[in-house]
């Protein structure tokens, strides 16, 4: 599971910034481009010289964000159980249409997590997931953006132990990935801020990178969001985890 900086890459880049912002399109009534800035500035060297805050800072609900629009759930109901398909998992995701707010959609089925730390498998394949596909999401008007990917198991018991795995993989403090140093903070526990059993949050710093991944455990999934140059918001993560809960 995330995060791979895939977003971060896109919105360095000011061809695909320029690209990107011409096509970019807003849906009426559903914007969450308001998601706050994280308060922290992007370090300037190589090496980040300070850790990002261990306590999450949470967009909460970003004006015009869907509350109750059924096209994006915010209720999430009982935890489902067994494993979606990969086309089930695919339609569990966010479209752009609930989305808005200026973003842009791309599907992702790449499954291969970045920047583990030292001597530690990569959570993905330490306990495969049975399906998965991912979606990012990117404004690159104001450069945010973020990313949601749903990994399903054959077992809600199996799902936690991939969140304990991802924990393990990013529980150092510091990884190089790409030849960046990324600075971590985590796992913090946000699992009462999204009505679930389990979800953890992660600070990330990074030269030219500033993020935070949030990863919910939904019954025999999980749920995961990267929100890269914008605080996490807890209204996009409970829409996520509705949505995928309505999926079984």
């Amino acid at each position: 599971m995330i995060p791979k900086r895939r977003i971060a890459a896109t919105l360095s880049s000011a061809a695909l910034v320029l690209s990107l912002a011409a096509c970019a399109q807003t849906v009426a009534g559903s914007p969450i481009d308001n998601l706050n800035r994280p308060s922290t500035p992007h370090p300037s060297s190589s090496t980040p010289s300070s850790s990002p805050s261990s306590s999450p800072s949470d967009s909460g609900s970003p004006t015009g964000f869907p509350k109750t629009s059924s096209s994006a759930p915010s209720s999430s109901g009982a935890a489902p159980s067994g494993p979606l398909s990969t086309a089930q998992v695919k339609q569990a995701l966010l479209t752009q249409q609930e989305v808005g707010g200026g973003f842009t959609a791309k599907d992702d089925t790449d499954n291969g997590s970045g920047g583990a730390c030292p001597g530690t498998e990569d959570p993905d394949k330490a306990v495969p997931p049975a399906a998965f596909y991912g979606r990012d999401f990117t404004n690159a008007a104001e450069r945010i953006g973020f990313t949601e990917e749903i990994e399903s198991y054959a077992s809600s018991a199996m799902a936690s132990s991939a969140l304990r795995a991802i924990a393990t993989a990013y529980g150092c403090g510091k990884v190089t990935d790409s030849g960046q140093t990324l600075i971590l903070t985590g796992p913090t526990d946000v699992s009462a801020d999204l009505g679930v059993d389990q979800a953890s949050y992660w600070g990330i710093v990074g030269s030219n990178l500033q993020a935070s991944l949030v990863v919910a455990h939904n019954g025999a999934d999980l749920v995961g969001f990267e929100f890269v140059n914008a605080n996490w918001s807890s209204t996009v993560v409970k829409a996520g985890i509705a949505k995928d809960t309505a999926a079984h």
